[in-house]
């Protein structure tokens, strides 16, 4: 799967406010809901929340992948943070998260959900993948070194 298809410049951002992993939530929500047409910031943040009681999508390595299913949403959309300061978000290796990797799909999408869960934690899984993203400096850069 290309990530060019789920994921645009402008839902893949350096992030400097996110301080928690509510926070970064919230903020994964507000983006969500100010590039897609349908679902709320409130719905997309209670469905994220909605999950994470299931157990943690912090997955270790300092990434997270937190997802939800919405009967508001049309296609499979992805949102990418670079958190400035790794937050805590209840990883099972103990350790913090600064790359986020956020992804909605629709209701029905089950399978493609997992695939596209799959892809990404491969993607994630890779040290080197891992510290390319982490050395970019801009918003577009992070861009370019996820999706090339």
């Amino acid at each position: 799967m290309d990530l060019k298809t789920i994921l645009l410049p402008e839902r893949t951002l350096r992030c400097a406010s996110c301080q928690s992993k509510k926070r970064t939530i919230e903020e994964l929500s507000k983006i969500f809901s100010e590039t897609l047409a349908g679902p709320s910031e409130h719905e997309i943040f209670d469905a994220f929340i909605e999950r994470e009681r299931l157990g943690s999508t912090g997955l270790g390595d300092g990434i997270g992948i937190p997802h939800c299913r919405l009967a508001a949403c049309k296609q499979p959309t992805g949102v990418l943070l670079l958190l400035e300061t790794p937050i805590d978000f209840d990883s099972l290796d103990k350790q913090k998260v600064d790359l986020v990797f956020a992804l909605i799909v629709p209701q029905e999408a089950n399978d493609e959900h997992l695939d596209i869960l799959a892809t990404i934690a491969g993607k994630f899984s890779s040290p080197e993948f891992r510290d390319k993203l982490r050395s970019t400096t801009t918003d577009s850069e992070l861009f370019r070194a996820i999706t090339d």
